[in-house]
């Protein structure tokens, strides 16, 4: 008998010893599938929804319980400056000390930003509420209660009034107190997050997903992240001068992970985003040649504007949308000829004046150039939309300069070489890297997406797994 014990117990610690060997080896090695590839239109919304993963199932049906028992999940929204987004990330507990496994996700967006109703808070927490379904849909009724829910504003709705920002922040948390999720205080729940934490939950979002964070000696990549309303830059340095200098120590931040406490230099421009840095170049262009451009939470005007612009081709305008205003362009050149040449040389001096980084950057190969920096990339094929791809600075300036000159060929989109010539900028007069400096552009690693959305869902669960002691 005595015999026939050991042996049921030897068993038992051999199950549970490949339980948690298979666990730790998904998180190195599982392809994991984002729940991305399927849109489907409902109205102004859409879903990117697909099935999840197959669940990793035992032989043994009491392992496969205690892998069910495990899953969590976690609510981001993102409120930005071009629209909102909701991100749903279903997870599976792992050992201590091993980074949780990350088995699907679910993407939707409506191209409503918050911003846009900044005098009527109650719509604007109605718009958030049809993304707030999605997340109720994708997720099993059962972990309701314990999915904690968070929203994130960034720079849509740190460039209107500050009371305005806090009335639709306001009317959103209450609309979660009446949802069925977790929710916290409303300082956890709703807020304008600062760009710092933007830079370093990329930053984090990036590295998680290529594995690089467990590792005791990591080789992580920084991020530059080009948003709609401000950009970021996140590394972690190697260069005593950069964390001691007097400029730059300033932006040196310790963010914990698991058992590490990592240094990273994180540095956000507001105002330099894409859209952004469109109007204020645009401004610059018609007020005054010395215009430096500003970053006051009230630089958007209300109503519609007219510009000229050296950037467009001649006998172009366009219009575009930006945190509820509408604004329009048409070109001031009249030929084709030195339209990069004329573009370059109000951005160049925008950005100049706007940009101070480390020169630890300048000859650093190890970043992804991320959101704008990518998307614009794939609009003229100089990267695939799926895969990504790789371009160095050099070759980032010449498709600037072959879109301005080609121009007939992109008559649908009109803004596209003032953004080109303002990404290309940023890369080169404004991070000043060198023109053999290889970026990674991508949308998605390992199948799942790239935003700060997931860095901030780990460190918005992180309370909960010191609480369940479980890293």
């Amino acid at each position: 008998m005595v015999l026939d014990m050991m042996q049921r117990m030897s068993c038992k610690i051999m199950v549970v010893s490949v339980t948690i060997l298979s666990i730790s080896l998904l998180y190195l090695t599982r392809k994991h599938t984002s729940s991305s590839d399927l849109v489907v239109p409902q109205e102004s919304i859409y879903d990117f929804m697909s099935n999840k993963d197959t669940p990793w199932r035992s032989d043994d049906d009491d392992l496969y319980e205690i892998q069910q028992k495990d899953d969590y999940y976690g609510v981001m929204f993102d409120a930005g400056s071009t629209g909102s987004r909701v991100h749903v990330f279903h997870f599976q507990e792992t050992p201590k000390g091993i980074p949780p496994i990350l088995l699907s996700e679910v993407f939707n967006f409506t191209n409503l930003p918050l911003a846009q109703y900044a005098d009527n808070p109650a719509e604007g927490a109605a718009s958030i509420k049809v993304l707030l379904d999605v997340a109720l849909r994708s997720i099993p009724f059962s972990h309701w209660s314990t999915t904690p829910v968070a929203l994130k504003a960034t720079a849509g709705l740190r460039l209107i009034p500050e009371r305005k920002a806090k009335a639709l922040l306001n009317e959103v948390y209450a609309m979660f107190k009446r949802s069925s999720f977790h929710v916290e205080t409303p300082e956890t729940t709703v807020d304008i997050m600062n760009g710092t934490d933007e830079g370093i939950f990329m930053w984090v979002t990036v590295n998680f997903l290529n594995r690089a964070l467990i590792s005791s000696t990591p080789e992580t990549r920084g991020t530059l992240d080009m948003g709609g309303g401000s950009t970021q830059v996140t590394f972690l340095p190697r260069n005593e001068e950069t964390l001691s200098h007097e400029i730059h120590n300033t932006n040196i931040k310790t963010y914990p992970f698991l058992h590490h406490q990592y240094k990273l230099y994180t540095k956000s421009f507001l105002g330099l985003g894409l859209k952004a840095a469109r109007l204020e170049i645009l401004k610059r262009e018609k007020e005054n040649p010395i215009f430096v451009g500003s970053s006051d939470t009230d630089q958007l005007s209300a109503g519609s504007e007219e510009f000229t612009s050296a950037c467009l081709p001649p006998f172009t305008s366009g219009t575009w949308d930006f945190g509820g205003n509408m604004y329009s362009v048409s070109s001031s050149n009249i030929h084709s000829e030195n339209i990069y040449d004329n573009c370059l040389s109000v951005v160049k001096a925008f950005i100049e004046d706007a940009v101070i980084v480390p020169t630890e950057m300048q000859e650093s190969s190890s970043f992804y150039a991320l959101s704008y920096f990518w998307e614009r990339a794939a609009e003229i094929e100089k990267v695939d939309w799926k895969e990504g791809g790789t371009m160095l600075v050099k070759d980032y300036r010449e498709a600037a300069i072959n879109v301005c000159l080609n121009h007939s060929l992109y008559t649908d989109k009109p803004f596209h070489c003032m953004d080109l010539v303002y990404l290309s900028s940023v890369l080169s007069h404004g991070y000043k890297f060198r023109d053999d400096v290889q970026l990674l552009m991508t949308n998605a690693i390992d199948g799942f997406r790239v935003s700060w959305a997931l860095g901030a869902t780990l460190e918005l669960l992180r309370k909960h797994w010191e609480h369940l002691k479980k890293l």
